[in-house]
């Protein structure tokens, strides 16, 4: 469920640069860390100033990572994981390790404010800053 317009104590504020990314399907066949990480079409260099990535499903937080690195998605960054069109059109993926337990407390189980992830959307990722 999304967040309604009015607030909720289970609504989430954002302190940090964050990058939200919608999972779906990929969060059936996979953890929660590798079904965010892997491949996103993104900018980059907006990418590379997100402070935390938060995987959102079903409109609730359900991972908060800290990304530390990101490549392009090539069977050589992420083997096993890589298909055939993922590095064509500048798919890219993170490593990175779960937030400290402060930060993931700050934004586990919270509901997605509608103005970060509009219900209907079709993309997958948000940024929190420009």
């Amino acid at each position: 469920m999304y967040a309604t317009e009015m607030p909720d104590a289970n609504e989430l504020q954002i302190p940090h640069r964050a990058m939200l990314i919608k999972l779906n399907k990929s969060l059936k066949t996979n953890s929660i860390y590798d079904a965010v990480r892997y491949a996103w079409k993104i900018n980059l260099k907006r990418a590379e100033k997100a402070e935390v990535v938060l995987a959102v499903s079903a409109g609730e937080i359900v991972g908060v990572f800290k990304p530390e690195n990101w490549m392009l998605a090539t069977e050589a960054n992420f083997p096993g994981r890589w298909k055939p069109n993922d590095d064509s059109g500048g798919r890219y993926g993170f490593e990175g390790t779960e937030a400290s337990s402060e930060v993931v407390a700050m934004y586990h189980g919270k509901s997605v404010p509608m103005q970060y992830m509009k219900k209907g959307a079709a993309a997958p990722v948000y940024y929190t800053y420009k």
